[in-house]
């Protein structure tokens, strides 16, 4: 298999710089670039318009601003500031041979469940859980951990589980996570070493594992436990777009980026780019790139890849966000190539803004509460009353000569934000009050208390 060099860029989760406008130049790039800030630059060097094709720039660059920040003086003595910039070769429309795009996948890790024990449990019957590994290349063989439970007196199937999870609780070296009650659940563990630092050294890996429950015979040999089914083991997904595995992409991009020392300690390297915990959807972009011959007599071709890491936002996408502008850019751009090819482009959010909200119904002595509001246009909504003397929940019909008020939660649907609502935007018919926060749905709507 054949590796092609590439270079990385990671955005970070913020909203575009506003003197960052198409057709600005790489001055005023260099200047006002944020770190962790991703611009599209065109052929002659200035921002790329979220309208602008091929026609209008055969070739791009990508730009990401860093944490470094430079200060100098010119030989006119102008004192200047500017970040230091990570630049992209330039990507010829022409030369670009496929273009991949994977929107961030969560990793889940392996699971295997063990039903419960069919045969009869005889006390002093030693039952043992082996747990195998193949996670661990560099184990002569199998790498095991067993977990045992002698049965007593009187012991069920919940018991035995009881005792195994409890050993596995304890093994301070255990690599699975036992849970479950009426059965037995196991959960890889996260690797320590290589998921809690962007700095460690371990690239990213997950636990896999099998598993054997048997017990031991009355001739001392290990037999197979009767269970009420078969155990199913799930294999870990490793998901796209984790923090680990974008880390591990960094760090081997550093070779390609000159960073090769690996004598000098503490080793002298640029600062780490990607987020502890965040999530990242990913484009890669292959294209080839030209150069010519050590005798420079003829041009030749090789292939390289460019991958842009766009950290997913915590919250609402909006069109100021830098990860709805870059995509929007790209994906208008790559369309109009010869490669022809494009990526799902990501959608702004709309904002609700219905005011008077239906199917709140006001409380009315031996009635039944409303659990839901009357879905509108982007929103959805779900309702817990309580009374006002103490602030307890109140379930079952309403009482008379009693004080409610309810929490009205709003629900955006796809495509809905709750992010430029203001505040006491939301009214509803029969209150005498209702509140929420700018930019929440979460409402307090008061009424009057009901009759005697």
């Amino acid at each position: 298999m054949i590796n092609k060099p590439y270079k990385l860029f990671i955005g970070k989760d913020i909203d575009r710089t506003a003197t960052l406008v198409a057709g600005e130049g790489f001055d005023v790039v260099s200047s006002d670039i944020a770190n962790g800030e991703i611009v599209v630059l065109d052929k002659n060097m200035q921002v790329l318009a979220d309208s602008d094709t091929y026609a209008h720039s055969d070739k791009i660059y990508i730009a990401e601003g860093t944490s470094r920040v430079i200060d100098y003086t010119d030989e006119a003595g102008n004192a200047l500031v500017a970040r230091h910039i990570l630049l992209s070769d330039p990507i010829e429309g022409k030369r670009i041979r496929k273009v991949a795009y994977r929107p961030y996948e969560a990793k889940a890790e392996s699971t295997a469940t063990i039903s419960a024990i069919t045969q009869n449990i005889v006390a002093g019957t030693e039952y043992v859980l082996r747990i195998v590994y193949g996670d661990i290349e560099e184990h002569p063989g199998q790498f095991t951990q067993t977990y045992r439970y002698i049965a007593k007196d009187g012991d069920t199937s919940t018991d035995i589980f009881n005792g195994i999870r409890a050993r596995i609780a304890k093994h301070k070296g255990t690599r699975v996570i036992a849970s479950g009650t009426t059965t037995l659940v196991l959960t890889g563990k996260p690797v320590p070493e290589a998921s809690t630092s962007v700095e460690g050294i371990d690239p990213f890996k997950m636990v896999t594992f099998d598993v054997f429950f048997n017990y031991v015979d009355n001739a001392g040999h290990w037999s197979e436990v009767a269970v009420a089914s078969d155990h199913v083991v799930t294999a870990a997904e490793f998901g796209s777009g984790n923090w680990e595995q974008i880390r591990d992409m960094e760090k081997f991009e550093l070779g390609y980026r000159g960073v090769t020392n690996r004598t000098q300690f503490p080793v002298i390297k640029p600062d780490m780019r990607t987020v502890n915990g965040a999530t990242y959807d990913v484009l890669v972009i292959e294209y080839d790139t030209a150069y010519r011959s050590p005798d420079n007599s003829y041009e030749k071709e090789t292939s390289k890849q460019l991958i842009l890491a766009l950290e997913t936002p915590e919250s609402d996408v909006s069109t100021t966000a830098q990860y709805y502008i870059v995509q929007e850019t790209l994906a208008t751009w790559l369309a109009s190539t010869p490669y022809g090819e494009s990526f799902t482009n990501v959608e702004a959010n709309t904002t609700i803004t219905a005011t008077a909200i239906a199917g709140l119904t006001a409380p009315v002595k031996e009635a039944e509460p409303v659990t839901a509001i009357t879905p509108g246009t982007g929103y959805t909504g779900t309702v817990v009353w309580y009374t006002a003397t103490d602030n307890e929940v109140h379930t079952g019909a309403f009482e008379g000569a009693t004080e409610y008020y309810a929490i009205v939660t709003i629900v955006p649907k796809e495509g809905y934000s709750l992010t430029g609502v203001t505040a006491n935007q939301f009214t509803f018919a029969g209150s005498t009050a209702a509140t929420n926060a700018a930019n929440s749905g979460v409402c307090k709507v008061n009424f009057a208390a009901t009759t005697a």
